[in-house]
């Protein structure tokens, strides 16, 4: 699972590599947030080590943003693919990965053109 969710990262990455600016939906937070709730959640297992490798063999970006809403705002949304305690658990995975990979949190339960802004004002004040 580690190495295949690398791979996905870097193929995005490797797409884009002549862009002056990559954007990428579903990049190391959601692949992180993924290997914990199905390995180290739902199967209890200990996963330190492939963290650490994920981390390892993933890059770095630049800037991070997640888009975090109300669990209970995600199951109206997709209340046929999930449990509201599945998203319960996805917020605090989220919000545990962001703080820990260092993406900004994003409030996305305001208005879309105002979450537009913020998310427009963060990427291009953090950009090398």
């Amino acid at each position: 699972m580690v190495l295949s969710n690398a791979t996905l990262v870097w193929r995005g990455v490797w797409q884009g590599r002549t862009a002056r600016v990559l954007v990428l939906d579903r990049f190391v937070l959601d692949a992180e947030v993924k290997l914990v709730y199905w390995y180290a959640l739902r199967r209890g297992a200990d996963i330190t080590l492939e963290r650490r490798l994920f981390r390892a063999i993933c890059p770095e970006p630049d800037v991070a943003v997640l888009l975090a809403v109300a669990p209970e705002t995600n199951s109206a949304r997709r209340a046929d693919e999930w449990q509201l305690h599945d998203f319960r658990d996805f917020r605090r995975l989220y919000t545990a990965a962001a703080d820990e990979l260092g993406a900004v949190v994003v409030d996305g339960e305001r208005p879309p053109e105002v979450v537009a802004r913020e998310v427009a004002e963060v990427v291009w004040s953090r950009l090398p």
